[in-house]
């Protein structure tokens, strides 16, 4: 990875090389685009000031499961999407 990503990667590099147990990562996943992202070199991701943020910002209760279940709708579809391979360097 490139850019900010890069440093995260790194370390769930070097946790994986420390432990046989699953890493996720729970920073910064406040989009299912974040999610699918992290998901490339993470085993997986915890979502919490997103949700949060959904629930308050929300008119009522109901508004609220609706908003919460479109955004968890919206991760789960773009975890389950087919994952592009990473781009290749070019040679030439």
């Amino acid at each position: 990875a490139e850019g900010p990503d890069r440093g995260l990667e790194d370390l769930v590099g070097e946790i994986r090389r420390h432990t046989g147990t699953p890493v996720y990562v729970g920073f910064g996943i406040d989009s299912p685009a974040r999610a699918a992202a992290v998901c490339r070199y993470a085993d997986g991701v915890v979502i919490g000031t997103a949700l949060v943020r959904l629930v308050r910002d929300a008119a009522d209760a109901d508004e609220a499961v609706a908003r919460v279940r479109r955004f968890l709708e919206e991760c789960s579809g773009a975890l389950a999407a087919p994952l592009s391979p990473p781009a290749k360097e070019s040679t030439s």
